[in-house]
């Protein structure tokens, strides 16, 4: 379903700036990269050039500018898959079933379970949309910091440092190949820190409607790499529960792109005794789980449930809301016309549904997620329109806040159920700053903080 996008603005913000043929190929019998003659040998070069492509701007024509050769993105994609086929065979599969590691067009869902060390910081950003003005601000952000390399940002030189996206690379801006293409070779070069989730815009089908598969067509005219994009795609995760503590108790957090997908319980996942697991989803089971939504006194939608539903595009993963108005549970989604096969959530039912899912030796406590940049309440709530949070938490949305700590001290996570990161600023949605998140772990939730990242949009 398109959406209008609405144009927020900001009346008062005061904030300070925090802040040709490659040849790659795994070399035999290991893991290591072998780079020799790449256009862009390193990510200095590669900002340099990208960084000097126009910028969006609305009512601008698009002339679909690129630095990018079709080889070069090509043979990233082509690492990439070999990049997974590696990274699956870490991964400890719950009751041994793993998701194929062969590139495919055939949709296949799975989830994943990391528990990072205690001193872990994670970078994290929301949806991308093409703009790779942003993605190689937020990579420069992150070098001047120390955590990457001085000479090639590409690769992650602190040893507890990671890297999330939050899905929705592409559509709504002008250089999605670029974006993919950046966060590929951040995966590629340091497998086991850089994550990716798949947001609603990873289906060709939206790319052919809101603008990506236009793009590739542009400027690279290849039905081949619309096929290696579609298998891309099938090799993210949907969601990524992200956690740290000890044996007795770890703190979990579901990283994704949508939020709540009713039909999947993680409990088995996260019991999982592995640091590091994964569950393929096929079918989900959205009529067992709604049982806790019944007991709020919803059962007037459990109609709608369905167990044995087979898992598609259209999950909650990828697609759900969530309500900002703290006093209303739970409702059907307008992104579907109120079908019944996407849902939006509210406190009660988040609450309800993170507790239920918790078990004795971890605790579910959030939703990190992006995705919902067209809704007023949720543009207000991000940008703290409202003024029920902090001006340095500006560029997350926390929900919902009922302590007023949060108004006086930025950073804190102990209450809050969902955590809505903003969009980049150079694309259809014209979104007033850039902002993203540094999360700090520790071995109790309490000494867990995010840190938020904020750049005026013309700075």
């Amino acid at each position: 379903m398109k959406k209008k996008i609405i144009f927020c603005s900001i009346a008062l913000l005061s904030l300070s700036v925090s802040l040709f043929v490659t040849y790659i190929s795994f070399a035999a019998g290991s893991n290591q990269l072998v780079v020799q003659n790449s256009a862009f040998p390193t990510f200095n070069e590669w900002a340099k050039e990208s960084d000097a492509l126009p910028v969006f701007k609305d009512r601008v024509k698009n002339s679909c500018k690129t630095v990018l050769k079709e080889n070069e993105f090509e043979q990233q994609i082509d690492l990439f898959f070999e990049t997974m086929k590696s990274q699956f065979s870490k991964v400890s599969w719950v009751d041994g079933v793993q998701p194929s590691a062969e590139p495919s067009d055939s949709f296949q869902a799975y989830v994943e379970k990391l528990i990072v060390p205690d001193n872990a910081v994670v970078a994290i950003h929301g949806d991308l949309h093409g703009d790779i003005h942003a993605l190689n601000r937020f990579i420069e952000s992150f070098r001047r910091r120390g955590f990457l390399d001085e000479q090639n940002p590409f690769k992650i030189k602190a040893d507890n440092f990671y890297i999330l996206f939050l899905g929705d690379y592409v559509d709504r801006g002008w250089y999605g190949a670029g974006v993919i293409y950046t966060i590929l070779r951040l995966k590629n070069e340091n497998p086991d820190r850089v994550f990716m989730t798949r947001g609603n815009h990873e289906d060709m089908n939206l790319n052919s409607d809101y603008g990506f598969k236009d793009e590739l067509m542009k400027k690279f005219s290849s039905s081949r790499l619309l096929k290696k994009v579609t298998a891309l795609y099938n090799f993210l995760p949907l969601a990524l529960y992200l956690g740290a503590g000890n044996d007795n108790l770890y703190n979990i957090i579901q990283c994704c792109h949508g939020g709540i997908e009713v039909g999947f319980n993680p409990k088995k996942l996260l019991e999982y005794p592995d640091k590091r697991a994964g569950a393929p989803i096929t079918f989900l089971m959205q009529k067992d789980e709604s049982t806790a939504l019944n007991a709020m006194g919803l059962s007037s939608f459990s109609s709608y449930f369905k167990n044995n539903k087979k898992i598609d595009t259209s999950n909650g993963f990828m697609w759900t809301d969530f309500i900002v108005n703290p006093n209303k549970p739970f409702s059907l989604s307008p992104r579907d016309g109120y079908s019944g096969t996407l849902f939006q959530y509210g406190k009660k039912a988040t609450h309800q549904l993170l507790q239920v899912w918790s078990g004795s030796t971890y605790k579910l406590r959030s939703i990190f997620r992006a995705h919902q940049h067209g809704d007023m309440e949720m543009c207000e709530r991000i940008l703290n329109i409202d003024t029920l949070g902090n001006v340095f938490d500006v560029g997350v949305g926390k929900l919902w806040i009922e302590n007023e700590i949060h108004r006086s001290y930025p950073y804190l996570l102990d209450d809050i159920a969902v955590v809505t990161f903003s969009v980049a600023p150079d694309t259809e949605y014209a979104w007033p700053l850039h902002a993203f998140g540094e999360l700090h772990v520790a071995s109790e939730y309490k000494n867990w903080r995010l840190y938020v990242h904020q750049i005026l949009r013309d700075q």
